[in-house]
């Protein structure tokens, strides 16, 4: 039977039938007992698709996280499943993981935008503090290619953000300038981005390969966020 089939007889079973109109109505705690295997992931999934709303699984360890991180994704897709790892910064003797961070500040962007989604954590990922929604709110940098923005202005945010000005960009947190391109590795994005101006006008926004530095697909608009 395929995945799909499989989520559809959960999507009907009375019990979970029963759990979305409880949570619907935000009148009860719903408590599933009995849970073996992707069962979890099944009923999961069932309630996700039926209510679409933000939803915080929360797993007891790592590794039980990704399991169901797994399971979660094989069932609904990558679009709607994201992971929210701890950043290490506590066992790590460089500070912290940037593909952690990256992950973390995804799902913090995520949130911030109301985009219904399931989120997988576990307790360590939850012990560190985040930037508040409307500190967040106020950093966040929106570009559209064709619009007319002053690049000193750009660099200027790039610095106050904490990102680092560097020769090539290679990692999250970094901007380099060279001419009319500005490079730019926003956190939260599996790609940094080049951004091409004319003048002041921004003439076209590209993702780019790091280890070839040679661009890759061309973009309307992008969001440029900072550590968060």
């Amino acid at each position: 039977m395929e995945l799909e089939s499989l989520l559809r007889l959960y999507k009907t079973h009375p019990t979970l039938r029963a759990g979305v109109t409880l949570l619907s109505e935000n009148k009860e705690n719903l408590h599933l007992d009995g849970l073996n295997g992707s069962t979890a992931a099944l009923c999961l999934g069932s309630l996700f698709t039926n209510l679409k709303r933000t939803c915080l699984v929360l797993e007891d360890d790592a590794e039980r996280a990704g399991y169901i991180y797994h399971d979660l994704v094989q069932l609904l897709g990558p679009e709607q499943v994201r992971f929210y790892p701890p950043s290490f910064k506590r066992t790590l003797s460089n500070g912290e993981d940037p593909g952690s961070a990256i992950l973390r500040t995804d799902v913090l962007n995520t949130l911030q935008q109301g985009v219904p989604g399931v989120i997988v954590a576990y307790p360590d990922s939850l012990l560190e503090n985040v930037t508040p929604d409307q500190e967040l709110k106020t950093k966040l940098l929106d570009l559209h290619q064709g619009e007319r923005i002053d690049t000193g202005f750009v660099i200027e945010l790039l610095h106050d953000y904490g990102f680092e000005r560097v020769d090539y960009v290679y990692e999250p947190g970094q901007f380099s300038v060279r001419g009319s391109l500005i490079d730019v590795f926003s956190w939260g994005n599996e790609w940094p981005y080049r951004l091409d101006f004319f003048g002041d006008e921004l003439e076209s926004l590209r993702t780019f390969n790091i280890e070839t530095q040679l661009s890759k697909d061309q973009v309307t608009a992008i969001r440029i966020i900072p550590k968060t």
